[in-house]
C-alpha cells in the first residue's frame, strides 16, 4: 500500500481554515464598509481593522470618500512592513 503524502493527509484542514480565513476578512470588509471611521488610526490617514479569530488585520484608508485597501498584515511579522507599499496614492 502506498502511503498518502504529509501534504495530503492535511489538506482538508488547510481547505477548512482557508475558507473560515476568507470569509473572516469579507466579514471585516463588510464591517470597513459600513462604518470606515470606527476602527482604529495607527497612522495619519491609516486604519485597520483586526480579523476576528487570526493573527490579521486589513490596513486601509479612506481618500476622496473612498477605501482603499493598503494591505491584509500579519500582526506578528515586523509591525510596519506593509508600509513599503503603501506610498503610492
Amino acid at each position: 500500500m502506498l502511503k498518502q503524502p504529509y501534504f495530503m493527509k492535511n489538506s482538508k484542514i488547510y481547505l477548512v481554515n482557508g475558507e473560515r480565513f476568507l470569509t473572516a476578512v469579507q466579514n471585516t470588509l463588510t464591517r470597513i464598509v459600513e462604518f470606515p471611521q470606527l476602527f482604529h488610526e495607527v497612522e495619519p490617514n491609516i486604519r485597520h481593522a483586526r480579523v476576528p479569530r487570526f493573527p490579521y488585520a486589513v490596513v486601509y484608508r479612506i481618500a476622496g470618500g473612498v477605501i482603499q485597501i493598503v494591505a491584509v498584515a500579519h500582526l506578528r511579522r515586523a509591525p510596519s512592513y506593509w508600509k513599503q507599499g503603501s506610498t503610492r496614492r
